[in-house]
């Protein structure tokens, strides 16, 4: 169909609405398109409005663009819910789909940017046209450039003095909406205009940057086009029109993008133009709407089949397309029937097919510039897989990790060619043909197997393995109250995965603490029937760039806001600008005023984003004094500090000094252990803390607040490969453990009682006895047999002391490696136990 002179107008002069006018009586007689293909825009009144998906943000009052193909949600002014914090970004984006198809939403958020890493701050958001009379619909955004408080907290950037106007512009035929800002400097003086866009791509997808590097997840540098898709599903594509972007900062889904920019004086206008595509689930539809958008005249059609050797169909196989000269284009994903289709600017390209675990198919090359080419073939062998049956030693289907190591006799260290999570025992595993051994483990608390497998080409193979567990634990939960998934900004770990490894690794409590957003597992746990092996609550983790401050379990009722930054962890002046970070007294204050934390935690406190490091702490002077550090800035009010994040390292033993240093000076924090784990490469609960529980056994409906009672009284020891507890002996002989207090006035050594108990795997060295922060007592440990004795040591140690009240901690070491579960060195660490020595029935610190 040829457009009316006047649509053609309108698409290239959208700005100008007295073009708009002019045409408005002749759109109206004579409508460019049929109305069922009309784009509409309006503010969403009606559900059905909204989209839907893994990441659908979109609420009633935000506004709606969309046509019969593409639809598209921007988000109101009166509550932004997204990573950036004003309203006006675009939230949600899908293909339209069929009536009673869910959609399949998983775009984070597209925020245009002005000034510097400086996002425009919607003052008004209004819909110019709602597209009717076949007219593009669209919605403007106006307003100033406005700050971001994780960048301004740190380093305050200057307002540029510009003025936004930001048009999101929808034709009707369009899988593209067209993002047209205008920048006018207020002035007075020059003002700095850098154009852009931040980019939280949606998780759980595959990014791809063209020209290069391809689907390989980083798409740093120039790009022609950056993209991102979900097999199936959705795919989405940032681009301009004949000109590369530039990518700032490409770190996990968070994408900074920017123009070249200039300086603008007072009055004067500038503007910036790019295009977000949205397809059908690979990145081949994006790529054929950058061509449309690119003006490429006669675009080719390039399609065939991806077969097994069986003669079979390859579904879910990518082609992938490079010029020439070896750039990456773009990747077709094949269909049911293993069918494809790629619509290429007419050049020369090579062609390749792969799937998982198979190498790649011999490159074809297909010279399209005098036409269509189809009927293309490529070949992939038939998959090898594995059965998995794990089972205890009851014969009962058992959670469990199964690292796959190439050969016939991997050494210790040797990395694996896969991991896998059975959140129930059972799996089926795609691996490349060969020798494998498989090293089956179930966390600290279970023995290990050894299976060797040899996997053949279109074969599948059993892998049958037992695990006992061995090391007794009556009466503790583990917990790992360090944990991210997808809803952080740093992981793209499903929900699914994140549970699969909690059950396989015997975590069976799980704090969810992402990066400034709340989120809880428990209703995945549920759906994947892991009810009695893990259970959860929502955490976050607060983070101010000088130090990571977690607040468990806690609540949204009096939250800042919903979604993203439901804690304000920045000050601000009357005008709504970000002047600095709060101190983390402010913080510790907030977050259980603001989010109903009952434990606040110091997350790798001696790292670079350490909150010690920040606030100058020094375990020789400690809190207040005229050294020490001041309580207006940090008090001690603060209840847990991690003492092992993700397996020991120098800073790791920095920190449990600090922590020695908090129990001279009477703070009863608890010292505990975690994995961070933002993906399945960090093993969860490689650092755990054992709690004691009433109800040890896991279940949907058990109740969690005996358990925060005994984490807050110390009633945890910190696991990193041996389970330690220790007890201490008082005068009329009973015993009192962690975080208790036994009164002791009997002249002559302290008896403790410590037992260690480790499995096959964990090499224990030495036993140190602490005593007020400092070594008293070492038992070197013997040789646990062969095979190895669970219970390492169970005795009573006399320790000489004849100062006045004091605390006892048990660490214990190894000097090996922890293989086949972890190639950490084990150090476990008891919570202190409290003597009193001078009857008074209390306990009084020993001081710095």
């Amino acid at each position: 169909m040829r457009r009316p002179v006047c649509s053609v107008v309108i698409l290239l002069f959208f700005a100008s609405m007295l073009v708009a006018v002019a045409c408005k009586d002749k759109s109206k007689s004579d409508p460019p398109f049929p109305e069922e293909q009309w784009a509409h825009a309006r503010v969403i009144t009606d559900p059905e409005d909204l989209i839907g998906g893994p990441l659908a943000a979109g609420q009633l009052g935000d506004f709606f663009i969309g046509n019969a193909r593409v639809r598209f949600i921007i988000q109101g002014i009166e509550s932004p819910r997204a990573y950036t914090p004003y309203g006006g970004s675009l939230i949600d984006a899908d293909i339209v789909r069929p009536t009673g198809e869910p959609g399949q939403d998983h775009l984070g958020e597209l925020a245009a940017i002005a000034g510097y890493i400086r996002f425009v701050e919607a003052e008004s958001i209004e819909v110019i046209h709602d597209g009717s009379g076949g007219r593009p619909a669209v919605v403007r955004v106006t307003g100033p450039d406005g700050g971001m408080p994780l960048v301004d907290s740190m380093l305050p950037l200057e307002p540029s003095n510009l003025q936004i106007q930001l048009d999101y512009i929808l034709e009707p035929e369009a899988t593209s909406l067209t993002i047209a800002a205008t920048y006018t400097a207020k002035g007075p003086g020059s003002s700095l205009l850098k154009p852009g866009d931040g980019l939280v791509v949606g998780d759980l997808v595959t990014v791809c940057g063209s020209p290069n590097p391809g689907c390989e997840n980083d798409a740093s540098g120039k790009s022609d086009l950056v993209g991102a898709y979900s097999p199936g599903r959705v795919s989405y594509g940032y681009f301009l029109a004949n000109e590369t972007t530039r990518i700032e900062i490409a770190v996990d889904e968070l994408f900074l993008m920017m123009g070249t920019g200039g300086t603008l004086q007072e009055g004067e206008t500038d503007s910036y133009t790019r295009y977000f595509a949205v397809g059908d689930g690979d990145m081949t539809s994006i790529h054929e709407e950058h061509l449309r958008r690119n003006g490429v005249a006669e675009p080719r059609l390039v399609s065939g089949t991806v077969e097994l050797t069986t003669g079979d169909p390859a579904p879910g196989a990518a082609v992938d397309v490079h010029t020439a000269e070896g750039d990456w284009i773009t990747r077709a994903v094949t269909d049911d029937t293993g069918a494809f289709g790629i619509v290429l600017a007419p050049e020369s390209y090579t062609l390749t097919a792969l799937l998982p675990a198979r190498p790649l198919t011999d490159p074809q090359v297909v010279d399209v510039t005098a036409g269509d080419a189809s009927e293309l073939v490529f070949t992939l062998d038939p998959p090898a897989r594995v059965q998995i049956d794990i089972q205890d030693d009851q014969g009962r289907p058992l959670p469990a990790r199964v690292n796959f190591l190439p050969g016939t006799d991997p050494g210790v260290g040797a990395g694996a060619l896969l991991e896998y999570h059975s959140v129930d025992g059972g799996g089926l595993v795609t691996l490349p043909p060969g020798d494998y051994v498989a090293a089956v483990t179930r966390g600290y608390e279970y023995d290990y197997d050894w299976v060797a497998v040899t996997l053949v080409a279109g074969e599948t193979v059993p892998l049958v393995a037992s695990l006992t567990h061995v090391v007794d634990t009556t009466g503790y939960l583990a917990l790992d109250s360090h944990t991210h998934t997808r809803w952080s900004i740093d992981s793209q770990l499903s929900e699914e995965d994140r549970v699969a490894q909690a059950a396989a690794e015997h975590v069976e409590i799980v704090v969810t603490t992402e990066h400034d957003y709340v989120f809880d597992i428990a209703p995945t746990i549920v759906a994947e029937g892991a009810q009695d092996h893990v259970h959860s609550t929502p955490g976050v983790e607060i983070s101010p760039v000088f130090g990571h401050m977690n607040a468990y379990p806690v609540t949204m009722d009096n939250a800042h806001r919903q979604g993203y930054w439901p804690l304000f962890w920045w000050s601000t002046n009357d005008e709504g600008e970000v002047t600095g970070m709060n101190d983390p007294t402010t913080i510790f204050t907030d977050a259980r005023d603001a989010l109903g934390a009952q434990i606040v935690q110091l997350n790798h406190p001696r790292e670079g984003q350490g909150v010690l490091n920040h606030v100058g702490y020094d375990p020789a002077v400690g809190f207040g004094g005229a050294e020490g550090v001041e309580p207006e800035v940090m008090d001690t009010s603060f209840n847990a500090v991690e003492i092992c994040n993700s397996g020991w390292d120098d800073s790791d033993l920095e920190t449990l000094a600090d922590w020695y240093s908090f129990l001279n000076q009477g703070l009863p924090i608890v010292a505990v252990g975690v994995s961070d784990s933002h993906g399945l490469g960090t093993m969860l609960g490689n650092c755990r803390t054992l709690v004691q529980a009433p109800d040890d056994v896991v279940s949907g409906t058990m109740d969690l607040e005996p358990v925060w009672e005994n984490l807050l009284a110390q009633r945890a020891t910190m696991v990193n490969g041996p389970f330690v507890l220790i007890w201490a002996t008082d005068d009329a002989s009973a015993m009192s453990g962690m975080g208790d207090i036994a009164t002791r006035q009997t002249a002559g050594p302290i008896p403790l009682r410590v037992q260690i108990q480790a499995a096959p795997f964990v090499q224990t060295a030495r036993l140190i006895i602490v005593a007020n922060g400092q070594p008293v007592h070492q038992v070197d440990l013997p040789d646990p047999g062969d095979p190895p004795a669970v219970v390492r040591f169970d005795e009573t140690v006399f320790v000489d002391w004849t100062g006045g009240d004091v605390w006892f901690v048990a660490v214990v070491e190894g000097d090996q490696p922890m293989h086949p579960l972890s190639n950490k060195i084990p150090r476990s660490v008891t919570n202190p136990v409290y003597i009193d020595r001078d009857g008074d029935s209390a306990w009084t610190p020993p001081g710095l």
